[in-house]
């Protein structure tokens, strides 16, 4: 946390802080999603061509 003169600078710097890791929270969640939805169509594409023999 970076330092500042007063207490209010504080809170809004804490503020900007958490509203910074609340879009990476969000861009992570994005990104989880994405990547289970790519791995579960690969799963099924094999499972299809296991099937298929």
């Amino acid at each position: 946390m970076r330092s500042a003169p007063n207490e209010t600078t504080l809170s809004r710097l804490l503020a900007i802080a958490y509203e910074q890791l609340d879009t990476i929270k969000a861009s992570y969640a994005q990104f989880y999603d994405m990547e289970h939805s790519i791995v579960n169509k690969y799963s099924n594409m094999i499972a299809q061509e296991v099937n298929q023999y």
